[in-house]
């Protein structure tokens, strides 16, 4: 994901002016489909891109090509398009479920449904923790990076909550989780997956960049998809063994990867992380999901009434022009 028209990578999003943002989105009942046009002024090094609530998806023209040979038509490029609606709109109603956190953007197995679990059954959850061999077992990269765009704005809108700091109350979070593991910017990682771990500890990042703005993403990231089952599978714990121990959400259920002792749910863990992702209606909250994107943005019919929050006043102070009443 991109903000630099100048530059052409695969997927990217640009900030479109403020006055895309009303009225945010609109689509009839049913199944999203992407309408993906020609990109213009500064999106025309775009083969193609597309709106979603006033953000435009944009698609280098080698990725487009791809998608276009794709066996099932646009499917790659639609599933993007398609996993940034839902995140921002997890309830599917029709608008963005933080509308100052969309307004901030203006400036696979995973998915337990797939897995033959029910979203809603959380108790039930422990039984689907292997990948069917027709599911992907693979971590969904598409899904991180959305989420990590989003999480920024959310950063940047909530910053005593979010904020990319140990000081705010998910920084504080993160730092308790990785007990005395260490970090690879700082040089003291140690592996808390190991059989016979040389720290307690349940999140350590090892990247030597990544640094303390950077720990407090990936740690949102990681709690925040493990609260919706995103990783509660035996391959995808096995896969984050080395950074993250909390796959397992709730108290209740089967710890993930059963052959570590450093292994905990996330409500063990880091009951600080926990609480935090597991409130997605609150205000600071509303941008979270409730549900793991599946890459099918299905609009359903309007749950309450719609209230738009614009941005707080820095940003509006950025962006002259910006209406905040919806059209």
């Amino acid at each position: 994901l991109w903000s630099d028209p100048t530059k052409i990578h695969t997927v990217g999003t640009w900030r479109m002016p403020y006055s895309h943002l009303s009225p945010i989105f609109f689509w009839r009942m049913g199944v999203w489909k992407p309408e993906w046009v020609l990109g213009e002024n500064v999106l025309s090094a775009c083969g193609r891109q597309v709106n979603v609530f006033g953000i435009a998806v944009c698609v280098s023209p080698k990725a487009w090509r791809m998608c276009q040979r794709d066996q099932v038509g646009q499917s790659k490029c639609d599933y993007v398009a398609n996993v940034l609606a839902q995140f921002l709109d997890n309830d599917m109603d029709g608008f963005p479920d933080d509308s100052a956190v969309a307004a901030r953007l203006h400036g696979y197995g995973s998915v337990p449904s797939n897995r033959g679990a029910t979203a809603g059954n959380r108790w039930d959850w422990s039984k689907y923790t292997s990948v069917p061999d027709s599911c992907n077992p693979r971590r969904d990269a598409a899904v991180e990076e959305i989420f990590h765009l989003i999480t920024e704005a959310a950063s940047d809108e909530f910053p005593h909550l979010w904020g990319r700091t140990f000081a705010s109350r998910a920084g504080a979070a993160v730092r308790a989780a990785n007990g005395n593991c260490g970090w690879g910017f700082s040089k003291n990682w140690s592996n808390p997956g190991l059989s016979q771990p040389a720290c307690r500890g349940y999140f350590a990042y090892k990247d030597a960049s990544c640094g303390i703005d950077c720990l407090v993403i990936e740690g949102i990231y990681w709690a925040s998809l493990s609260y919706v089952g995103g990783f509660y599978t035996m391959e995808l714990a096995d896969f984050a063994a080395d950074e993250w121990l909390m796959t397992a959400p709730d108290g209740n259920m089967t710890v993930l990867p059963p052959d570590s002792p450093n292994a905990r749910t996330l409500q063990a863990g880091s009951p600080g992380l926990y609480e935090l992702v597991k409130e997605t209606t609150a205000h600071g909250h509303a941008w979270l999901p409730a549900v793991m994107p599946n890459g099918q943005y299905t609009v359903q019919p309007f749950k309450k009434p719609y209230i738009f929050r614009p941005a707080s006043r820095d940003v509006q102070r950025t962006a002259p022009g910006f209406n905040s009443c919806p059209r």
